[in-house]
């Protein structure tokens, strides 16, 4: 284990008990984020070395938890751009009903 990731793990540690966001969800998904990299370092730490034969199964293993592991950000991204959508689609639902209304409000009033 190197000094970087000794780092990266005091850094994900002390970024989860600070929590320096207002958001608990950005404190949660930047808490994910960061030990996903810190395991994506762990588990390709030894894939400099050669592969023995019984290390076949145990180098699969270890590929089948990268790829989780680097599925994570994209979800992430995914889940922060449709809730943009959501919010920008339901400020604008309700400035739409808000101007309906005030033209309902003038049309009585004209009447």
């Amino acid at each position: 284990v190197s000094i970087l990731q000794y780092v990266g793990v005091i850094v994900a540690l002390f970024h989860c008990i600070i929590q320096p966001y207002k958001s608990k969800f950005l404190n949660v998904a930047d808490g994910i984020l960061l030990g996903d990299i810190v395991f994506l370092s762990l588990l390709n730490e030894g894939t400099n070395r050669d592969i023995d034969a019984d290390d076949v199964n145990l180098t699969k293993l270890r590929l089948a938890f990268t790829y989780i592991l680097l599925v994570i950000p994209i979800g992430y991204i995914l889940i922060l751009v449709a809730t943009l959508c959501l919010c920008a689609f339901e400020k604008l639902i309700i400035t739409i009903q808000s101007e309906n209304k005030q033209q309902l409000d003038m049309h009585k009033r004209k009447i």
